[in-house]
């Protein structure tokens, strides 16, 4: 576990993931709704914040969890005003999903619009097709269907790759690829 302060009112916690996976058995399983897990995060933000980091006339604080590559942050931002003591945001993990062929995106279209968020967008790149998106549902017989037809990635750096070198078709994508090639 790594503390950066990086302002006097922002605070980073960095866990790798053998650490993300030993506190929280993995990024997929950090869930501020489940008492547990909001437990296990006020705890490494109390065992990682200073003494005169809070000041008494702080009311709120704004606690963000971050995918990385490696890992995850756990960001704590003082906020001085409003009713709510406490406020989580996740970010949602992007998932590049790449085609080697039409045919491969075509029989696919069933489990991408089970599995994976309606803001997607496709691209191409010679007869290879990829769709950034984000997973709505995380089930691993999904996923595992899914592995048949294409290479699935999380990193953020695949997804700025495909938007730089290869071509947007259209956004939205998965909604517009059920409605022409679904069953």
């Amino acid at each position: 576990m790594d503390i950066l302060n990086v302002t006097d009112k922002r605070m980073d916690i960095y866990l790798s993931a053998c650490e993300v996976d030993k506190i929280f058995g993995g990024y997929d399983y950090i869930n501020y709704d489940v008492p547990e897990c909001r437990i296990k995060i006020h705890s490494l933000i109390a065992a990682a914040i200073p003494k005169s980091f809070l000041p008494l006339d702080c009311e709120r604080a704004l606690i963000e969890v971050k995918p990385k590559q490696s890992g995850c942050i756990i960001s704590f931002t003082k906020v001085y005003a409003g009713p709510k003591k406490y406020h989580v945001v996740k970010r949602k993990r992007i998932i590049t999903l790449i085609f080697e062929n039409s045919e491969d995106l075509i029989q696919s279209v069933n489990i991408l619009k089970k599995l994976c968020a309606e803001k997607s967008e496709l691209y191409t790149l010679g007869k290879r097709y990829a769709i950034i998106t984000y997973l709505k549902d995380e089930s691993g017989k999904n996923k595992r269907r899914l592995n048949e037809y294409c290479r699935l990635t999380y990193r953020e750096t695949d997804a700025a790759k495909v938007r730089e070198y290869w071509r947007l078709l259209c956004k939205s994508a998965i909604s517009k690829l059920y409605c022409s090639f679904s069953n």
